[in-house]
Protein backbone atom coordinates (compact mmCIF):
# COMPACT_ATOMS: atom_id res chain seq x y z
CA UNK A 1 0.00 0.00 0.00
CA UNK A 2 2.84 2.39 0.92
CA UNK A 3 4.60 1.70 -2.38
CA UNK A 4 1.41 2.44 -4.36
CA UNK A 5 0.92 5.79 -2.59
CA UNK A 6 4.59 6.75 -3.15
CA UNK A 7 4.33 5.86 -6.83
CA UNK A 8 1.14 7.89 -7.26
CA UNK A 9 2.70 10.95 -5.55
CA UNK A 10 5.81 10.69 -7.75
CA UNK A 11 3.71 10.59 -10.93
CA UNK A 12 1.69 13.62 -9.81
CA UNK A 13 4.87 15.60 -9.03
CA UNK A 14 6.42 14.74 -12.39
CA UNK A 15 3.26 15.76 -14.23
CA UNK A 16 3.28 19.11 -12.45
CA UNK A 17 6.92 19.92 -13.25
CA UNK A 18 7.48 22.41 -16.14
CA UNK A 19 9.01 20.91 -19.28
CA UNK A 20 11.38 22.44 -21.83
CA UNK A 21 8.84 22.32 -24.63
CA UNK A 22 6.49 24.48 -22.57
CA UNK A 23 8.95 27.41 -22.50
CA UNK A 24 7.77 30.68 -24.04
CA UNK A 25 9.07 34.15 -24.78
CA UNK A 26 7.48 37.52 -25.45
CA UNK A 27 9.57 37.81 -28.64
CA UNK A 28 7.67 37.60 -31.93
CA UNK A 29 10.12 35.03 -33.27
CA UNK A 30 12.97 33.09 -31.69
CA UNK A 31 15.12 30.00 -32.11
CA UNK A 32 17.48 28.24 -29.70
CA UNK A 33 20.00 25.75 -31.06
CA UNK A 34 22.62 23.50 -29.56
CA UNK A 35 25.91 25.03 -30.70
CA UNK A 36 27.65 21.64 -30.93
CA UNK A 37 25.01 19.49 -32.63
CA UNK A 38 22.83 22.06 -34.39
CA UNK A 39 19.72 20.53 -32.76
CA UNK A 40 16.85 22.99 -32.43
CA UNK A 41 15.94 23.14 -28.75
CA UNK A 42 13.23 25.77 -29.00
CA UNK A 43 11.59 27.71 -31.79
CA UNK A 44 8.83 30.21 -32.24
CA UNK A 45 7.89 31.42 -35.74
CA UNK A 46 11.33 30.28 -36.99
CA UNK A 47 10.59 31.05 -40.66
CA UNK A 48 9.13 34.49 -40.14
CA UNK A 49 11.19 37.23 -41.79
CA UNK A 50 12.19 39.91 -39.28
CA UNK A 51 14.09 43.18 -39.49
CA UNK A 52 17.72 43.11 -38.37
CA UNK A 53 17.97 44.22 -34.75
CA UNK A 54 20.90 46.61 -35.11
CA UNK A 55 23.14 46.82 -38.15
CA UNK A 56 25.28 49.39 -36.30
CA UNK A 57 26.07 46.91 -33.53
CA UNK A 58 26.80 44.16 -36.03
CA UNK A 59 29.23 46.50 -37.78
CA UNK A 60 30.73 47.45 -34.40
CA UNK A 61 31.40 43.77 -33.77
CA UNK A 62 33.05 43.24 -37.16
CA UNK A 63 35.39 46.20 -36.67
CA UNK A 64 36.34 45.10 -33.15
CA UNK A 65 37.02 41.52 -34.29
CA UNK A 66 39.16 42.86 -37.14
CA UNK A 67 41.37 44.56 -34.57
CA UNK A 68 41.70 41.44 -32.36
CA UNK A 69 42.51 41.57 -28.64
CA UNK A 70 39.53 39.65 -27.23
CA UNK A 71 41.34 39.27 -23.93
CA UNK A 72 42.08 42.98 -23.55
CA UNK A 73 40.64 44.42 -20.34
CA UNK A 74 38.57 47.61 -20.58
CA UNK A 75 37.92 49.84 -17.57
CA UNK A 76 34.41 51.28 -17.69
CA UNK A 77 34.06 55.05 -17.20
CA UNK A 78 31.09 57.35 -16.72
CA UNK A 79 31.29 58.31 -20.41
CA UNK A 80 30.41 54.72 -21.34
CA UNK A 81 27.10 54.75 -19.47
CA UNK A 82 24.27 55.28 -21.94
CA UNK A 83 20.49 55.38 -22.06
CA UNK A 84 18.47 52.66 -23.73
CA UNK A 85 19.36 48.98 -23.94
CA UNK A 86 22.27 48.12 -21.68
CA UNK A 87 24.38 45.34 -20.21
CA UNK A 88 24.31 47.39 -16.98
CA UNK A 89 27.95 48.34 -16.74
CA UNK A 90 29.11 50.55 -13.87
CA UNK A 91 32.03 52.98 -13.72
CA UNK A 92 35.11 51.14 -12.48
CA UNK A 93 34.06 47.75 -13.87
CA UNK A 94 36.90 45.87 -15.58
CA UNK A 95 35.55 43.80 -18.47
CA UNK A 96 37.27 41.96 -21.31
CA UNK A 97 36.60 42.85 -24.94
CA UNK A 98 35.06 39.40 -25.40
CA UNK A 99 32.62 39.99 -22.54
CA UNK A 100 31.71 43.39 -23.97
CA UNK A 101 30.99 41.79 -27.34
CA UNK A 102 28.60 39.35 -25.67
CA UNK A 103 26.89 42.29 -23.97
CA UNK A 104 26.76 44.13 -27.28
CA UNK A 105 25.17 41.27 -29.23
CA UNK A 106 23.03 39.53 -26.63
CA UNK A 107 21.87 42.56 -24.64
CA UNK A 108 22.20 45.10 -27.46
CA UNK A 109 24.16 47.12 -24.91
CA UNK A 110 24.74 50.75 -25.82
CA UNK A 111 27.17 50.97 -22.90
CA UNK A 112 29.15 48.05 -24.34
CA UNK A 113 29.30 49.76 -27.73
CA UNK A 114 30.69 52.99 -26.25
CA UNK A 115 33.27 51.13 -24.15
CA UNK A 116 34.45 49.15 -27.18
CA UNK A 117 34.68 52.25 -29.39
CA UNK A 118 36.68 54.09 -26.72
CA UNK A 119 39.02 51.13 -26.31
CA UNK A 120 39.63 51.00 -30.09
CA UNK A 121 40.95 54.54 -30.36
CA UNK A 122 38.01 56.76 -29.52
CA UNK A 123 34.53 57.31 -30.91
CA UNK A 124 35.48 59.53 -33.88
CA UNK A 125 38.18 57.18 -35.10
CA UNK A 126 35.96 54.15 -34.56
CA UNK A 127 33.12 55.67 -36.59
CA UNK A 128 35.59 56.28 -39.42
CA UNK A 129 36.61 52.62 -39.23
CA UNK A 130 32.97 51.53 -39.39
CA UNK A 131 32.37 53.73 -42.42
CA UNK A 132 35.44 52.26 -44.11
CA UNK A 133 34.20 48.74 -43.41
CA UNK A 134 30.72 49.51 -44.72
CA UNK A 135 32.04 51.18 -47.87
CA UNK A 136 34.35 48.45 -49.12
CA UNK A 137 35.22 48.56 -52.79
CA UNK A 138 34.41 45.65 -55.07
CA UNK A 139 37.83 44.32 -55.98
CA UNK A 140 36.48 40.97 -57.19
CA UNK A 141 34.18 41.83 -60.10
CA UNK A 142 36.07 43.67 -62.83
CA UNK A 143 33.25 45.77 -64.20
CA UNK A 144 33.83 48.74 -66.48
CA UNK A 145 33.89 51.95 -64.46
CA UNK A 146 34.70 54.56 -67.12
CA UNK A 147 33.44 54.97 -70.66
CA UNK A 148 34.15 57.23 -73.59
CA UNK A 149 32.06 59.57 -75.66
CA UNK A 150 29.75 59.09 -78.64
CA UNK A 151 32.44 60.25 -81.07
CA UNK A 152 34.72 57.37 -80.03
CA UNK A 153 37.07 59.42 -77.87
CA UNK A 154 38.05 59.09 -74.22
CA UNK A 155 39.35 62.64 -73.77
CA UNK A 156 42.12 61.64 -71.36
CA UNK A 157 43.04 65.22 -70.47
CA UNK A 158 39.49 66.26 -69.66
CA UNK A 159 38.64 66.88 -66.01
CA UNK A 160 36.00 65.04 -63.96
CA UNK A 161 33.46 66.76 -61.76
CA UNK A 162 32.89 65.99 -58.10
CA UNK A 163 29.49 64.52 -58.97
CA UNK A 164 31.01 62.26 -61.66
CA UNK A 165 33.73 60.93 -59.36
CA UNK A 166 31.23 60.33 -56.56
CA UNK A 167 28.98 58.39 -58.94
CA UNK A 168 31.89 56.30 -60.21
CA UNK A 169 32.92 55.24 -56.71
CA UNK A 170 29.32 54.57 -55.65
CA UNK A 171 29.03 52.07 -58.51
CA UNK A 172 32.29 50.42 -57.45
CA UNK A 173 31.16 49.62 -53.90
CA UNK A 174 30.68 45.98 -52.93
CA UNK A 175 27.40 46.96 -51.23
CA UNK A 176 25.17 48.27 -53.99
CA UNK A 177 22.60 51.01 -53.61
CA UNK A 178 19.00 49.90 -53.27
CA UNK A 179 17.27 50.75 -56.54
CA UNK A 180 14.01 51.78 -54.86
CA UNK A 181 15.55 53.90 -52.09
CA UNK A 182 16.24 57.62 -51.92
CA UNK A 183 19.45 58.67 -50.19
CA UNK A 184 19.24 62.22 -48.90
CA UNK A 185 22.19 64.54 -48.43
CA UNK A 186 22.81 67.64 -46.32
CA UNK A 187 24.47 69.81 -48.96
CA UNK A 188 22.87 73.16 -49.75
CA UNK A 189 23.55 72.96 -53.49
CA UNK A 190 22.51 69.35 -54.24
CA UNK A 191 18.77 69.30 -54.80
CA UNK A 192 16.79 66.08 -55.08
CA UNK A 193 16.42 66.80 -58.79
CA UNK A 194 20.20 66.77 -59.41
CA UNK A 195 21.16 63.79 -61.59
CA UNK A 196 23.71 62.57 -59.00
CA UNK A 197 21.77 63.41 -55.83
CA UNK A 198 21.18 59.77 -54.88
CA UNK A 199 24.82 58.82 -55.39
CA UNK A 200 26.00 61.84 -53.41
CA UNK A 201 23.63 61.04 -50.52
CA UNK A 202 24.71 57.39 -50.54
CA UNK A 203 28.41 58.22 -50.34
CA UNK A 204 27.98 61.00 -47.78
CA UNK A 205 26.55 58.56 -45.24
CA UNK A 206 29.84 56.64 -45.26
CA UNK A 207 31.96 59.76 -44.88
CA UNK A 208 33.72 59.05 -48.18
CA UNK A 209 32.81 62.48 -49.57
CA UNK A 210 32.65 65.76 -47.70
CA UNK A 211 31.57 69.28 -48.53
CA UNK A 212 32.86 72.75 -47.81
CA UNK A 213 32.64 75.05 -44.80
CA UNK A 214 29.72 76.93 -46.34
CA UNK A 215 27.61 73.75 -46.50
CA UNK A 216 27.95 73.26 -50.25
CA UNK A 217 29.25 70.28 -52.22
CA UNK A 218 29.88 71.99 -55.59
CA UNK A 219 28.93 68.93 -57.62
CA UNK A 220 29.84 70.46 -60.97
CA UNK A 221 33.29 71.67 -59.91
CA UNK A 222 36.34 69.77 -61.13
CA UNK A 223 37.93 67.36 -58.66
CA UNK A 224 41.45 68.33 -57.63
CA UNK A 225 44.32 65.89 -57.26
CA UNK A 226 44.22 66.43 -53.50
CA UNK A 227 40.49 65.74 -53.30
CA UNK A 228 40.80 62.55 -55.33
CA UNK A 229 43.66 61.29 -53.15
CA UNK A 230 41.51 61.97 -50.07
CA UNK A 231 38.50 60.08 -51.46
CA UNK A 232 40.65 57.09 -52.46
CA UNK A 233 42.34 56.97 -49.05
CA UNK A 234 39.04 56.91 -47.15
CA UNK A 235 38.39 53.39 -48.44
CA UNK A 236 41.39 52.12 -46.47
CA UNK A 237 42.58 52.20 -42.88
CA UNK A 238 44.67 55.35 -42.89
CA UNK A 239 48.24 55.00 -41.66
CA UNK A 240 51.24 57.32 -41.71
CA UNK A 241 52.65 57.74 -45.21
CA UNK A 242 56.39 57.66 -45.79
CA UNK A 243 56.34 59.75 -48.98
CA UNK A 244 55.97 63.51 -49.16
CA UNK A 245 56.06 66.34 -51.69
CA UNK A 246 57.67 69.77 -51.63
CA UNK A 247 54.37 71.59 -52.22
CA UNK A 248 52.33 69.59 -49.69
CA UNK A 249 53.37 70.76 -46.20
CA UNK A 250 52.16 68.88 -43.14
CA UNK A 251 49.68 71.70 -42.54
CA UNK A 252 47.89 71.05 -45.85
CA UNK A 253 44.37 69.70 -45.24
CA UNK A 254 45.02 66.66 -47.48
CA UNK A 255 48.66 65.98 -46.55
CA UNK A 256 47.96 62.73 -44.70
CA UNK A 257 45.78 61.44 -47.55
CA UNK A 258 48.24 62.39 -50.28
CA UNK A 259 51.24 60.92 -48.45
CA UNK A 260 49.30 57.73 -47.67
CA UNK A 261 48.10 57.32 -51.28
CA UNK A 262 51.62 57.97 -52.60
CA UNK A 263 53.09 55.43 -50.19
CA UNK A 264 50.56 52.85 -51.41
CA UNK A 265 51.59 53.60 -54.99
CA UNK A 266 48.20 54.92 -56.06
CA UNK A 267 49.26 58.48 -56.90
CA UNK A 268 52.49 59.92 -58.25
CA UNK A 269 54.08 63.32 -58.17
CA UNK A 270 56.13 65.12 -60.79
CA UNK A 271 59.83 65.08 -61.65
CA UNK A 272 60.43 68.30 -59.76
CA UNK A 273 59.24 66.73 -56.49
CA UNK A 274 55.82 68.44 -56.46
CA UNK A 275 52.34 66.95 -56.31
CA UNK A 276 50.37 70.02 -57.44
CA UNK A 277 47.41 69.25 -55.15
CA UNK A 278 45.19 72.03 -56.47
CA UNK A 279 45.42 70.96 -60.11
CA UNK A 280 42.28 69.34 -61.48
CA UNK A 281 42.66 65.60 -61.96
CA UNK A 282 42.27 64.28 -65.52
CA UNK A 283 40.27 61.31 -66.75
CA UNK A 284 43.50 59.49 -67.59
CA UNK A 285 44.76 60.03 -64.04
CA UNK A 286 41.44 58.87 -62.60
CA UNK A 287 41.67 55.65 -64.64
CA UNK A 288 45.24 55.05 -63.45
CA UNK A 289 44.70 55.79 -59.75
CA UNK A 290 41.46 53.78 -59.59
CA UNK A 291 43.02 50.74 -61.28
CA UNK A 292 45.89 50.83 -58.78
CA UNK A 293 43.43 51.25 -55.89
CA UNK A 294 41.39 48.25 -57.10
CA UNK A 295 44.55 46.21 -57.84
CA UNK A 296 43.49 45.77 -61.46
CA UNK A 297 46.01 45.21 -64.27
CA UNK A 298 45.09 44.89 -67.94
CA UNK A 299 45.91 41.67 -69.80
CA UNK A 300 48.02 43.19 -72.58
CA UNK A 301 48.22 40.01 -74.68
CA UNK A 302 44.44 39.53 -74.64
CA UNK A 303 43.80 43.16 -75.52
CA UNK A 304 46.17 43.06 -78.49
CA UNK A 305 44.63 39.86 -79.87
CA UNK A 306 40.98 40.88 -79.28
CA UNK A 307 41.17 44.60 -79.93
CA UNK A 308 38.34 44.59 -82.48
CA UNK A 309 35.97 43.22 -79.82
CA UNK A 310 36.86 45.77 -77.17
CA UNK A 311 35.90 49.32 -76.37
CA UNK A 312 38.90 51.33 -77.58
CA UNK A 313 39.36 55.04 -78.15
CA UNK A 314 40.66 57.02 -81.09
CA UNK A 315 42.54 59.50 -78.90
CA UNK A 316 44.30 56.97 -76.63
CA UNK A 317 46.73 54.77 -78.54
CA UNK A 318 49.03 52.13 -77.07
CA UNK A 319 51.80 54.71 -76.91
CA UNK A 320 49.79 56.84 -74.47
CA UNK A 321 51.02 56.49 -70.87
CA UNK A 322 47.48 55.67 -69.65
CA UNK A 323 46.48 53.28 -72.46
CA UNK A 324 46.42 50.07 -70.42
CA UNK A 325 44.61 51.80 -67.56
CA UNK A 326 41.88 53.11 -69.86
CA UNK A 327 41.41 49.68 -71.46
CA UNK A 328 41.12 48.09 -68.02
CA UNK A 329 38.68 50.78 -66.89
CA UNK A 330 36.46 50.69 -69.97
CA UNK A 331 36.13 46.93 -70.56
CA UNK A 332 34.47 44.65 -68.04
CA UNK A 333 35.93 41.15 -68.05
CA UNK A 334 36.17 37.73 -66.45
CA UNK A 335 39.68 36.87 -65.35
CA UNK A 336 42.00 34.74 -63.29
CA UNK A 337 44.80 36.25 -61.26
CA UNK A 338 48.33 35.17 -60.46
CA UNK A 339 50.12 37.62 -58.23
CA UNK A 340 49.51 41.04 -59.75
CA UNK A 341 48.95 39.70 -63.28
CA UNK A 342 45.53 39.11 -64.84
CA UNK A 343 44.55 36.65 -67.53
CA UNK A 344 41.33 37.67 -69.22
CA UNK A 345 38.97 34.96 -70.49
CA UNK A 346 35.92 36.96 -71.62
CA UNK A 347 34.98 40.59 -71.97
CA UNK A 348 31.68 42.42 -71.90
CA UNK A 349 30.58 46.00 -72.23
Amino acid sequence: MYKRILTAVTVIVLLCLPTAWAADTSATAAILMDGDTGEVLYEKNPDRQMLIASTTKLMTTLVVLERGGLGDVVTVTQQHIAEGSSMYLKPGDRVTVEELLYGLLLCSGNDAALALADHCGGLERFVAEMNRKAAELNRTDHLAFLSGYANGTFEPDRNMTRAEVTTMFARLLAEKMAADQTYSNTFSDVAKSHWAANYIGYMQQFGIITGYADGSFRPDASVTRAEFAAIASRFERLTEGTKSFSDVPSSHWAAKYINFAATRGWVNGYADGTFRPNNSITRAEVAAVTCRLLERNADQSYIRSHLSELRAFTDVSESHWAYWYTMEAANGHDYTKSGSSETWSRTYR
